[in-house]
């Protein structure tokens, strides 16, 4: 187990901000398409960035002008698995789409590291 503990900081007011997620289950009607079924709400706290220009060269080259943010956190957020659409992050009145969560729960208390793009770039809610 790795010994880093960056919980102080997810706690830490200088650090954090206020966000709203949106968990968004599916729902298959009787054609069989996924519809969004009864979405719920909840506010945390997490460290967001402006993604990196190193997480930024990741990603393929058609991707790089969206506007992205990293979410850092201990609550865990999701990617659109497990029945579920990706969350929905709404911080300083912008929507953004959960991409990617990388797990960094061996790091002390344990956090998660999500990337999450625009929603104006990803097109309309589902």
């Amino acid at each position: 187990m790795a010994t880093l503990d960056l919980a102080f900081l997810l706690g830490d007011p200088l650090f954090t901000s206020g966000i709203t997620v949106t968990r968004r289950p599916q729902v298959v009607d009787g054609t069989g398409t996924a519809q969004v079924g009864s979405s719920s709400q909840f506010t945390l706290t997490a460290v967001v960035t402006p993604a990196s220009g190193s997480t930024l060269r990741l990603l393929p080259e058609a991707l790089r002008t969206e506007t992205y943010i990293e979410v850092f956190s201990q609550t865990p957020l999701n990617t659109g698995a497990d029945g579920f659409f990706p969350d929905l992050v709404t911080w300083k009145g912008g929507s953004y789409v959960v991409t990617q969560v990388t797990d960094y729960t061996a790091f002390g208390a344990g956090f998660v590291r999500a990337l999450c793009q625009a929603q104006a770039m990803v097109g309309p809610a589902i």
